[in-house]
């Protein structure tokens, strides 16, 4: 007696096209349910995650060769859920600033002594920002305010990526060595 094939062995000699074409009619509405089910309505919307899985099917080099195209799909489709989900989870907590890089630096941590200092080294940096060369002055607001990255202030201004490199790290070190100045004039006070 002969064994039966599994309904996708059958496809094995269709054309990728036309196998494509069959599978996406078969289980399109069924993997739409599937996924309102599972996951909700969305986002990401069913037949957005759907036409994505499709996309992983028609990318194959041979998809005839899938023993279970419907179990492929199935799978792929969840992949995209979950990967649209962690993307969404990730972005934001980057946009509300959920990760907590060192928890010393929480507000409930903060003493008055490290709260003053903070607040003399920033008016040493503003002192230091406003007396600043123009050009100067402006790529590190540009870039430390309004985190505008290099090649975005090089555009702007109308000059080379390397000069605002150049621009940026000589305002930094103007900084640096304000603050040090204002530290070693404090460690002599004491």
């Amino acid at each position: 007696m002969r064994k039966a094939l599994p309904i996708d062995s059958a496809l094995a000699f269709e054309p990728k096209d036309s196998l494509l074409e069959r599978t996406y009619r078969a289980y399109k509405a069924e993997l739409c349910r599937y996924i309102e089910r599972q996951f909700g309505l969305g986002p990401p919307d069913a037949e957005e995650v759907v036409h994505a899985a499709f996309a992983r099917f028609a990318a194959l080099e041979k998809p005839q060769e899938i023993a279970n195209a419907r179990a492929f799909l199935y799978a792929c489709s969840r992949n995209v859920v979950l990967d649209s989900r962690r993307r969404d989870r990730v972005r934001d907590a980057a946009l509300h600033d959920e990760i907590v890089a060192d928890p010393g630096d929480e507000p409930a941590n903060l003493d008055i002594e490290r709260v003053l200092l903070g607040r003399e080294q920033l008016a040493i940096v503003e002192t230091v920002v406003r007396a600043m060369e123009a050009k100067r002055r402006k790529v590190f607001v540009m870039h430390a305010v309004h985190e505008m990255r290099y090649v975005e202030i090089a555009r702007e201004m109308c000059i080379s990526e390397a000069r605002v490199r150049q621009l940026m790290a000589s305002a930094l070190a103007e900084c640096q060595k304000a603050l040090d100045a204002s530290s070693l004039a404090g460690s002599l006070d004491r």
